[in-house]
């Protein structure tokens, strides 16, 4: 699966050096994985005070067996840390 910012127009993030701001996982039960978005890639310009994001993942569709989706207890969480 892959995790993942985008802004208010669907567009993700690339951070300075111009990489686009995602990571692949593929994540075991009972685990947990993490993206983080610096503020220095969201806020280039300093007249800018706010920016819409959202967070989230995609997966990949399971197979069509009869067997339960592996993705359907995922939950996007997200923190904020003011430093």
């Amino acid at each position: 699966m892959t995790l993942g910012f985008v802004d208010s127009t669907g567009q993700t993030f690339f951070d300075r050096a111009g990489a686009e701001i995602v990571s692949r996982v593929s994540l075991p039960p009972r685990h947990a994985a993490f993206l983080d978005l610096r503020s220095g890639d969201v806020f280039r310009d300093e007249r800018t005070r706010r920016v819409q994001f959202r967070a989230g993942l995609e997966g990949t569709n399971p197979p069509d067996d009869g067997a339960p989706d592996p993705c359907a207890n995922l939950v996007v969480t997200l923190e904020i840390f003011d430093n």
